[in-house]
């Protein structure tokens, strides 16, 4: 979050303007509405063999739970990024252009 509040003046501009610009907030079903996350729920039924097992409650276990996370909308998205783009922990700007 904090290179995010910097912007362009982090030295990690680049990536990070990637992000802010590739990357809106809400992609991962913990950010969704309490609606679409039922749905998913719903859908995905209660034995689940393949991970995740929680997806609708990442954010509520791991960034509000475990972490003590903020409710500040630039540190929210920035866990949200970690929790959808991080390899464990660390976000690897060449990891990025696997998706291309």
């Amino acid at each position: 979050a904090k290179e995010m509040k910097l912007g362009s003046e982090s030295d990690y501009a680049p990536y990070v303007e990637y992000l802010l610009d590739s990357q809106p907030p809400g992609q991962i079903p913990s950010a969704w509405s309490d609606a679409g996350k039922a749905l998913l729920e719903e859908v995905l039924g209660r034995d689940r063999v393949l991970p995740p097992f929680h997806p609708t409650t990442t954010l509520t276990e791991e960034w509000y739970g475990e972490c003590n996370g903020s409710h500040d909308p630039v540190e929210l998205h920035a866990a949200q990024l970690v929790i959808q783009r991080a390899w464990d922990n660390l976000l690897i700007p060449i990891y990025d252009m696997f998706n291309h």
